[in-house]
Protein backbone atom coordinates (compact mmCIF):
# COMPACT_ATOMS: atom_id res chain seq x y z
CA UNK A 1 0.00 0.00 0.00
CA UNK A 2 1.10 3.44 -0.27
CA UNK A 3 1.19 6.64 1.88
CA UNK A 4 -2.18 7.37 0.61
CA UNK A 5 -3.99 4.50 0.58
CA UNK A 6 -4.15 3.55 -2.63
CA UNK A 7 -3.40 -0.13 -3.78
CA UNK A 8 -0.10 0.34 -6.15
CA UNK A 9 -1.12 -2.52 -8.36
CA UNK A 10 -4.41 -0.50 -9.42
CA UNK A 11 -2.13 3.01 -10.00
CA UNK A 12 -0.84 1.70 -12.81
CA UNK A 13 -4.08 0.50 -14.52
CA UNK A 14 -6.78 3.46 -16.06
CA UNK A 15 -9.58 4.12 -13.65
CA UNK A 16 -12.09 3.06 -16.17
CA UNK A 17 -10.32 -1.01 -16.23
CA UNK A 18 -10.11 -0.98 -12.46
CA UNK A 19 -13.88 0.32 -12.48
CA UNK A 20 -14.55 -2.82 -15.09
CA UNK A 21 -12.91 -5.16 -13.38
CA UNK A 22 -14.75 -4.63 -9.57
CA UNK A 23 -17.63 -4.62 -11.59
CA UNK A 24 -16.69 -8.04 -12.83
CA UNK A 25 -16.11 -9.26 -9.53
CA UNK A 26 -19.63 -7.88 -8.27
CA UNK A 27 -21.45 -9.84 -11.25
CA UNK A 28 -19.38 -13.16 -10.05
CA UNK A 29 -20.29 -12.45 -7.12
CA UNK A 30 -24.14 -12.22 -7.64
CA UNK A 31 -24.52 -15.00 -9.55
CA UNK A 32 -23.01 -17.10 -6.60
CA UNK A 33 -25.45 -15.56 -4.51
CA UNK A 34 -28.02 -15.93 -6.91
CA UNK A 35 -27.33 -19.89 -7.36
CA UNK A 36 -27.61 -20.30 -3.58
CA UNK A 37 -30.63 -18.61 -3.08
CA UNK A 38 -32.50 -20.66 -6.15
CA UNK A 39 -31.40 -23.71 -4.03
CA UNK A 40 -32.86 -22.33 -1.04
CA UNK A 41 -36.08 -21.70 -2.28
CA UNK A 42 -36.25 -24.94 -3.94
CA UNK A 43 -35.46 -26.64 -0.55
CA UNK A 44 -38.26 -24.24 0.58
CA UNK A 45 -40.58 -25.52 -2.08
CA UNK A 46 -39.97 -28.59 -1.29
CA UNK A 47 -40.92 -28.25 2.16
CA UNK A 48 -43.75 -26.65 1.61
CA UNK A 49 -45.02 -29.76 -0.30
CA UNK A 50 -43.90 -32.09 2.33
CA UNK A 51 -46.18 -30.26 4.97
CA UNK A 52 -49.00 -29.86 2.69
CA UNK A 53 -49.05 -33.95 1.81
CA UNK A 54 -48.63 -34.52 5.69
CA UNK A 55 -51.26 -32.19 6.68
CA UNK A 56 -53.32 -33.78 3.62
CA UNK A 57 -52.26 -37.37 4.89
CA UNK A 58 -53.56 -36.71 8.84
CA UNK A 59 -56.49 -35.61 7.62
CA UNK A 60 -57.24 -38.55 5.53
CA UNK A 61 -56.29 -41.03 8.60
CA UNK A 62 -58.88 -39.06 10.63
CA UNK A 63 -61.29 -39.24 8.20
CA UNK A 64 -60.46 -43.25 7.99
CA UNK A 65 -60.48 -43.40 11.88
CA UNK A 66 -63.54 -41.59 12.04
CA UNK A 67 -64.94 -40.37 15.56
CA UNK A 68 -64.51 -36.92 17.46
CA UNK A 69 -61.65 -35.13 15.62
CA UNK A 70 -61.10 -32.63 18.25
CA UNK A 71 -61.04 -34.85 20.53
CA UNK A 72 -58.63 -37.34 19.50
CA UNK A 73 -56.19 -34.30 18.60
CA UNK A 74 -56.50 -32.98 22.51
CA UNK A 75 -55.76 -37.08 23.27
CA UNK A 76 -52.82 -36.55 21.13
CA UNK A 77 -51.52 -33.10 22.97
CA UNK A 78 -52.23 -34.30 26.10
CA UNK A 79 -50.12 -37.46 25.37
CA UNK A 80 -47.14 -35.69 23.95
CA UNK A 81 -46.56 -33.24 27.18
CA UNK A 82 -44.94 -34.63 30.18
CA UNK A 83 -47.05 -35.41 33.13
CA UNK A 84 -45.73 -32.58 35.81
CA UNK A 85 -46.52 -30.34 32.85
CA UNK A 86 -47.90 -26.70 34.85
CA UNK A 87 -49.88 -24.43 32.02
CA UNK A 88 -48.77 -20.84 32.42
CA UNK A 89 -50.50 -18.09 34.05
CA UNK A 90 -52.48 -16.05 31.50
CA UNK A 91 -51.54 -12.29 31.77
Amino acid sequence: MSNNGENPVLLNKPRMQVAIEHLDQAHGHMSQVSRVLSSMILDLEKATDFISRFRDSMIKSLDEVGGDVQGSIETQIKDYLPPKYKEPNAA
